[in-house]
């Protein structure tokens, strides 16, 4: 576009080629400090790595590397696999700040009530799931759960962004960057291990494919 006669410009150089440039690459420093953690699944070779500076790796993961995914490399599930990932301080829910999971997602058929993420902490559980075709979160506290209402369903053979977030206004889903359903529900803090493609006993597999994970300790805007 044409700057006006008074703007200022700023000009921006790329430098390549000389294999003896020392990395200058901070990709922890990028993200604020409330984002608890962020997996690309960009490594065929190696393990999966939380690109924040928390460091909040997996302590097991059995899924499948996927080199054609959405956005380069990403991660299939079978049905058996699953991706654990330890209880940390960073990855803590507290009713003050709240929580947000996010993920791109794809499944080709329908789900047999899979879960993407569940965490458990004693009796008390927080899980974002797909039934059938039907996205769904639930928050619950010993025998009592709070769920979001059904009807939130997703296309087999297609990516979508799926994001969840639990804080004070509730518990809420968004599909495609838009907020799909939503239920009150009231917080206590929750740590626990995060189990992502199935429960913590390893039921309830998911079969798909999923790429760049996502969590943060705060609950994320709608933008």
């Amino acid at each position: 576009p044409k700057l006006p006669a008074a703007a200022k410009t700023e000009n921006i150089w790329m430098y390549y080629g000389n294999p003896k440039a020392e990395k200058a690459e901070d990709a922890a420093g990028t993200y604020d400090v409330k984002q608890a953690l962020v997996y690309h699944f960009e490594n065929k070779d190696g393990p999966v790595r939380d690109q924040t500076a928390y460091g909040d790796n997996p302590s097991r993961d059995t899924a499948a590397f996927n080199p054609s995914a959405l956005i380069g490399g990403g991660v299939h599930f079978g049905g058996s696999q699953a991706i654990t990932i330890p209880a940390t301080p960073s990855l803590q829910l507290t009713p003050a700040d709240g929580w947000t999971f996010s993920a791109w997602v794809k499944i080709d058929a329908a789900q047999k009530d899979a879960y993407l993420m569940s965490r458990e902490d004693g009796d008390n559980s927080l899980v974002m799931g797909i039934a059938g075709t039907d996205v769904y979160a639930r928050l619950a506290k010993g025998k009592q759960g709070i769920q979001t209402p059904p009807g939130v369903s997703i296309t087999p053979g297609a990516w979508h962004h799926l994001a969840m977030t639990a804080g004070q206004s509730g518990l809420i889903i968004y599909v495609d960057g838009a907020e799909a359903a939503s239920v009150p529900v009231t917080l206590s803090d929750l740590g626990g291990e995060i189990t992502v493609g199935a429960a913590g006993d390893g039921s309830h597999g998911f079969n798909g494919d999923l790429d760049e994970l996502q969590i943060a300790g705060l609950v994320r805007s709608a933008d």
